[in-house]
């Protein structure tokens, strides 16, 4: 990571990464919102990663808990893009918030998807159907992370893409 932010001219990478750090700060307040702590706090390959201290979080406040990473992100979207200078932070933040609610298993769309159908279905087949929403979804990502590296040599959203679908496969 050190050394992608030293090459990284533009600064995109060190705004989204801040970006990133918001959104887990969302994350966070609500945990401590709903008087939950974090057992402990990774970074991974695909992302920071928050582990539950313990399970007494109902079903609307593990959803809340779960959006409140995108929603931090539209609160900053929204109050940085009334000014010309931080519009480009601005839209990391609408980009990152959106993403971040796609109906894929790893992230916070896919988890609160999940946590939806385990009041309704079995938990086999909740897991089933969101691994198979999750397949689709990544398939327009990595076609349009094809486009991407043809069009504008930016094969992020292509690695992203393939990431996530190796993740759902070997799941």
């Amino acid at each position: 990571m050190t050394i992608i932010l030293l090459l990284d001219k533009s600064g995109f990478v060190f705004w989204g990464l801040f970006a990133a750090i918001i959104h887990e700060l969302g994350h966070l307040a609500a945990f401590a919102l709903f008087g939950n702590k974090p057992r402990e706090i990774s970074a991974e390959i695909s992302g920071i990663k928050i582990l539950k201290y313990n399970d007494n979080l109902n079903y609307i406040s593990e959803i809340i808990v779960l959006f409140a990473g995108a929603f931090v992100n539209f609160i900053t979207f929204f109050l940085f893009n009334v000014t010309v200078q931080y519009q480009n932070f601005a839209y990391i933040h609408l980009i990152l918030g959106i993403f971040n609610l796609l109906p894929i298993r790893t992230l916070d769309g896919g988890a609160i998807i999940h946590h939806i159908l385990n009041r309704f279905i079995s938990f086999e087949k909740s897991i089933n159907i969101c691994k198979i929403l999750s397949i689709i979804t990544t398939l327009p990502l990595i076609a349009g992370g094809i486009f991407l590296t043809i069009s504008a040599r930016n094969f992020t959203l292509l690695i992203t893409g393939i990431y996530l679908f190796i993740k759902e496969i070997v799941d």
